[in-house]
């Protein structure tokens, strides 16, 4: 009896659950902005709250995601909460924060300086630097700029062509359909003579097929390797993180493609004196260029 009684209770309770999911899946997403609430704690950092679940994001990061916000949803401030909560559940969901690593400021820097690079491949609101950017969740990034998928050709007007960098998740398969897609831009804006440029930054794993398909691209105009030692990334908390801990020291060699169509090197020359200058900017923090030529490797 007892035992019935226990079955009966759980049937009754999960009953009342099912009924209020039902509840809140007709509810719009504007029903929960006042039910997220957000507090600042003495070490600025941004816990937004709603029931039972806590999501912490440091200060400058929550600056910068309401400045994103504010840009692409100007018409909708009082729903910024509530989408930042939900972004962060979402990316919180993955239970993986290597997808937050990214490369440090200073190489965007030169990036842009030497190669005019605007668009960012794999982001993510939390961790983009460049105003565009690809990020894996349309339905909650593009409140706050993304254009979605890379893998999603229409996420971006490729036949505009331009000037990208992609650093990709460390796994062999999205790599290999990275370098695949890049291959099919740069064919189709070759035969248009359409500037196309990408920085394609990736671990040295020199006997995986990703790493094969771009050393033997044709569009390949040049190919770098960091040692462990030369260089830094941004932490995958960095979004949770005070800034002073943003970065920590590569724990593997990185390699670094330059893939251009003829109009995209011509635009953007890969030269000795470009590269020197990407590759110093790996230390995370400015730094005058080696007494050298551009390296090691080439394409």
């Amino acid at each position: 009896a007892a035992i019935c009684k226990k079955l009966a209770d759980a049937a009754v309770e999960a009953s009342q659950l099912l009924d209020e999911a039902k509840s809140m899946n007709h509810r719009g997403i504007a029903s929960y902005a006042a039910e997220v609430t957000e507090q600042e704690t003495t070490t600025r950092q941004v816990l937004l709250v709603w029931r039972d679940t806590t999501h912490t994001i440091n200060r400058e990061h929550y600056l910068k995601l309401k400045s994103l916000y504010d840009a692409a949803c100007p018409s909708e401030p009082d729903l910024f909460r509530v989408r930042l909560f939900c972004l962060l559940q979402r990316y919180e969901s993955m239970g993986n924060p290597g997808l937050h690593v990214s490369i440090p400021d200073t190489v965007f820097a030169a990036l842009k300086e030497e190669f005019d690079v605007s668009h960012e491949c794999f982001a993510s609101p939390l961790n983009q630097t460049l105003p565009a950017f690809n990020s894996p969740f349309k339905d909650t990034d593009r409140f706050f700029g993304s254009r979605g998928d890379f893998f999603d050709l229409a996420s971006v007007n490729w036949k505009a062509g331009g000037s990208f960098e992609a650093y990709p998740p460390f796994t062999e398969e999205c790599m290999q359909l990275m370098f695949e897609q890049i291959n099919v831009v740069l064919e189709d804006n070759d035969a248009s003579s359409t500037p196309t440029s990408f920085v394609v930054i990736v671990p040295c794993w020199t006997d995986e097929r990703a790493h094969e398909i771009m050393r033997e691209s044709k569009f390949l105009r040049k190919m770098m390797f960091l040692e462990k030692s030369q260089h830094v990334y941004c932490s995958g908390s960095q979004h949770q993180t005070l800034q002073q801990h943003k970065h920590h020291e590569a724990g593997y060699r990185t390699s670094v493609f330059f893939m251009q169509n003829d109009a995209g090197a011509s635009r953007w020359p890969v030269t000795g004196l470009a590269v020197d200058k990407v590759l110093s900017s790996f230390r995370g923090k400015p730094q005058p260029p080696p007494h050298h030529g551009g390296g090691g490797g080439g394409g």
